[in-house]
């Protein structure tokens, strides 16, 4: 496995407001560091610019806690 870098071709979103529900519309590319709309995720879990897999979650623990206490919209959620 290599180690996979942004290529630059990437169309980064607006940046979504700071809180939990930014989750609902949105994922994180932590390799190119944008975040970018679910519509436009490659198969819905890859990036579409350096294809790692996006974050769908919160990484830290208090926004985890957060995140799995409300309630889900969307059953087609990872």
């Amino acid at each position: 496995m290599g180690i996979s870098t942004c290529r630059g071709i990437c169309k980064p979103a607006k940046f979504p407001r700071w809180n939990i529900a930014r989750y609902d519309t949105h994922v994180y590319c932590r390799v190119c560091t944008n975040w970018s709309l679910r519509s436009d995720v490659w198969k819905k879990v890859y990036c579409q610019c350096c294809h790692t897999r996006v974050a769908w979650k919160p990484k830290a623990r208090k926004h985890r806690v957060k995140y799995n206490l409300k309630p889900r919209r969307d059953k087609d959620i990872p």
